[in-house]
């Protein structure tokens, strides 16, 4: 009666079983709270759909909150006994591995932020008035105007979700 699916709760419920079905299901609910919880709740669906539902369902929310807190209140604070503390001794492992990770991570980004951006000098052979502004080529007109496009849809977009008196103002060299 270990069906993963559970049709035999409902058959169950329905009373569709055969004695020896119905008695090992019977075994099975006793020793699966999962399975009870299920019955339970296949019942309430049943009483829902014939609206035999009674005035008020207690499912008892309030209460078992109310005892977790009492509970948790009450307790003491868990201290760390030596067997808990013997089983990080006997298997130290994982500690070594987390720090080992900790402490490449930190050696990784000290070394990324001590390092100094390489400038390479850029030497131009060439009198000052041959230097003059490069012409846009083709590609430079239409890698523009697909990033306009970008800004534009992403202009739209945003102007109807978070901010509509924002206007897409071009930028021009």
């Amino acid at each position: 009666m270990s069906d993963p699916n559970h049709e035999w709760i409902s058959a169950y419920l329905d009373d569709e079983l055969t004695p020896a079905e119905r008695a090992r299901g019977g075994r099975d609910l006793s020793r699966q709270p999962e399975a009870r919880r299920r019955l339970g709740r296949y019942q309430l669906i049943g009483d829902a759909m014939r609206d035999d539902l009674p005035d008020h369902l207690e499912l008892g929310l309030a209460a078992r909150v109310h005892q977790k807190i009492v509970q948790e209140v009450s307790s003491p604070p868990k201290h760390h006994t030596l067997q808990e503390l013997w089983h990080w001794i006997r298997h130290p492992a994982p500690l070594a591995v987390s720090t080992g990770m900790l402490a490449t991570l930190a050696a990784v980004g000290l070394w990324f932020y001590t390092q100094e951006p390489e400038v390479v000098p850029v030497v131009i052979d060439a009198p000052i008035d041959q230097i003059a502004e490069a012409p846009e080529t083709e590609i430079d007109v239409k890698e523009r105007q697909r990033i306009l496009g970008y800004l534009a849809a992403h202009a739209e977009v945003e102007s109807r979700v978070l901010m509509p008196y924002v206007q897409l103002a071009e930028y021009e060299e």
